[in-house]
């Protein structure tokens, strides 16, 4: 998904002009989970989705871009030819394709999926492995960002479980706040069930 693209998108089960589709809203669409827009209080519905933002990236990024000038730089500067030059210039691309590897397993492999009981964070590229939160384990939620996460609207929402050591971080969050108020209505209504 791109920076500007539906990262997170909360979904209005009273709505019926628009339907989940992949990560983002589809108007007019046939509903194939009209179940879900008339869903009894015992279902479990999508409520919020969302990915790790390539935003967060942003710094590693322009550090990388620094770095492999600043290689080619030195090599044009000091005059290095041969396979001396090719080795520095290797060295660069290396950078880069680490930061590529780092930004693809990130962006396509993290997803946050919040329903009415559940919040589930699935991480898929590298290794496979889903993590499923009960709603009413969850005690608070908090979130915390840099300034440079602040200005570019994004951060992590941590969520206090009852019977764990550590939180759980939901990494690169576009708009936390929001995403933080959403999870806290939602823990909250399933407390009261």
């Amino acid at each position: 998904m791109s920076a500007s693209g539906p990262h997170d998108v909360p979904i209005d089960a009273s709505d019926s002009s628009v339907t989940p589709f992949l990560g983002g809203l589809c108007p007019s669409a046939p509903s194939p989970t009209s179940a879900a827009r008339t869903h009894r209080g015992d279902e479990n519905v999508d409520v919020w989705w969302g990915s790790y933002s390539s935003l967060t990236l942003l710094p590693s990024w322009i550090g990388c871009a620094l770095v492999a000038v600043l290689i080619a730089w030195g090599c044009w500067y000091l005059q290095i030819r041969g396979v001396l030059r090719l080795c520095f210039l290797g060295i660069a691309c290396l950078v880069c394709l680490y930061q590529f590897v780092r930004w693809a397993n990130r962006v396509f492999g993290c997803n946050y999926r919040l329903t009415t009981r559940e919040l589930f964070c699935e991480c898929r590229f590298m290794a496979r492995s889903i993590l499923r939160i009960n709603l009413q384990h969850v005690a608070r939620v908090e979130t915390h960002r840099t300034g440079m996460e602040q200005l570019l609207g994004i951060g992590r929402v941590v969520l206090f479980l009852v019977d764990a050591k550590q939180p759980v971080v939901l990494e690169g969050v576009r708009h936390p706040q929001r995403v933080a108020e959403i999870v806290r209505g939602e823990v909250n209504k399933s407390r009261r069930v």
